[in-house]
């Protein structure tokens, strides 16, 4: 998140825009699209969400495969009609 405002801010520098000279709707759209995408990156780690880790066994394997109804047989996976 830090990172887009860093490059949206070091383009404005770079540029000698000001708010009265933005260079543009598509300077806008641009300046948008990475503040956004920064934005979508790094907004679940502010809300501090759980981390990601999780067992993973043979057992928790087969019980998943078990849960969704998936046949553990490579055979099945391999064949092709």
């Amino acid at each position: 998140m830090v990172g887009s405002v860093v490059d949206v801010f070091s383009d404005l520098v770079v540029n000698n825009r000001t708010l009265t000279n933005i260079g543009g709707i598509i300077t806008v759209h641009r300046y948008g699209f990475i503040l956004f995408y920064g934005i979508g990156f790094g907004f679940p780690y502010l809300l501090g969400i759980p981390s990601p880790t999780f067992s993973c066994s043979s057992k928790d394997y087969l019980q998943a495969l078990k849960l969704f109804g998936v046949t553990a047989s490579s055979r099945v996976a391999t064949v092709r009609p």
